[in-house]
């Protein structure tokens, strides 16, 4: 049927994204260009109110940011601004207030209080 074959289908997509993002981590090219490409992704499932294919796409993200980089690094400010924007659209505004708070504070720790994305 279509409804188990789409199923099943956006079950192989996450797959592959997660194996993709996995060997980018193992053999050390999770760079932003990659991180960016993901981006993209979890974008267009925004414009197509996928909110929840956006918010698994940016929570892999940020996973891999922060194998990379640690648990303190700009990128996942930005990620985190990302997923309360997702969360907004979801309508969970307890989860998005969180996700901007992490990210404001991920952005002032990183970039300092006076930097354009914190003021």
């Amino acid at each position: 049927s279509t409804e188990s074959d789409e199923t099943e289908n956006q079950m192989v997509v996450k797959e592959k994204r997660r194996t993709v993002l996995r060997e980018a981590v193992s053999q050390e090219h999770a760079d932003e260009y990659i991180i960016s490409t993901f981006r993209g992704i979890a974008d267009g499932h925004v414009k197509q109110k996928k909110y929840s294919e956006a918010l698994q796409v940016l929570d892999d993200v940020l996973k891999v940011q922060q194998m990379k980089v640690g648990g303190i690094h700009q990128s996942i400010g930005t990620t985190l601004h990302e997923m309360g924007v997702v969360h907004q659209h979801i309508g969970d505004i307890d989860k998005s207030l969180q996700a901007f708070q992490q990210a404001v504070w991920m952005k002032t720790k990183t970039l300092g209080k006076n930097h354009t994305e914190v003021a």
